[in-house]
């Protein structure tokens, strides 16, 4: 994964830390990203072993979609307060 120093947020409420990150194909990886997780544990395969193209600018066009996925781990560093 990308450390998070690498990368610029835009909105990361207060409370809550990014620490590492990767952006993963849906197709290279054998299922649905969204409710994976990163140690491999679950239904999905390890995603720290998937390609990662977090480095790669990901262009998709208008009313299409993308088989790239970003995926972030996260820690709570205290209350999170929303926007």
């Amino acid at each position: 994964m990308q450390s998070a120093g690498d990368v610029g947020y835009s909105q990361i409420p207060k409370g809550l830390k990014v620490i590492e990150y990767r952006a993963v194909n849906g197709n290279e990886t054998g299922g649905n990203i969204l409710f994976a997780r990163a140690d491999g544990k679950g239904g999905m395969a390890d995603l720290l072993k998937a390609k990662n193209y977090a480095e790669h600018p990901v262009k998709v066009k208008a009313k299409s979609g993308s088989d790239i996925y970003y995926v972030a781990r996260v820690k709570g560093t205290g209350p999170i307060e929303a926007y």
